[in-house]
């Protein structure tokens, strides 16, 4: 069964994340902060529900632990692939079929993310709430 608590803090804090980011996006107008958010949301919400799920700590921790760094680590790539790079073209085309909307569709754009990394956590935060010890299977 889902906790559904725990799953509704998960999305608030990726709806603060998200929101976060798309106020950093409109001062340096590179909207590609959202990608490493995306990586990022998910190892935040995997570390979340390690700390507050009813599962064994040895189960939470492992899982807390590996998606913690799957997430940093593609994160941190998708940061520094785009370094010193202008603003992905993917981006800069929403831009400028958007013009003076730009913002308010972006911002639903990263909300968008948010709720999706919030759908995609699911998987971490059931295997977090089983209540079996972690066995060798």
């Amino acid at each position: 069964m889902i906790p559904w608590n725990l799953l509704a803090c998960g999305w608030l804090m990726a709806a603060g994340l998200f929101l976060a980011l798309w106020l950093f996006q409109i001062r340096t107008r590179d909207t590609g902060i959202v990608d490493v958010g995306w990586a990022a949301a998910l190892g935040l919400l995997a570390a979340y529900y390690g700390a507050n799920a009813p599962g064994p700590p040895s189960r939470r921790f492992l899982i807390q632990g590996l998606a913690v760094l799957w997430s940093l680590r593609l994160a941190a790539h998708i940061f520094v692939r785009s370094l010193g790079r202008p603003e992905d073209p993917r981006y800069r085309a929403l831009r400028e079929l958007w013009g003076s909307r730009q913002q308010p569709y972006f911002f639903l754009v990263f909300q968008g993310n948010a709720l999706v990394a919030a759908v995609f956590s699911i998987p971490f935060l059931l295997a977090s709430s089983n209540l079996r010890p972690l066995g060798a299977w």
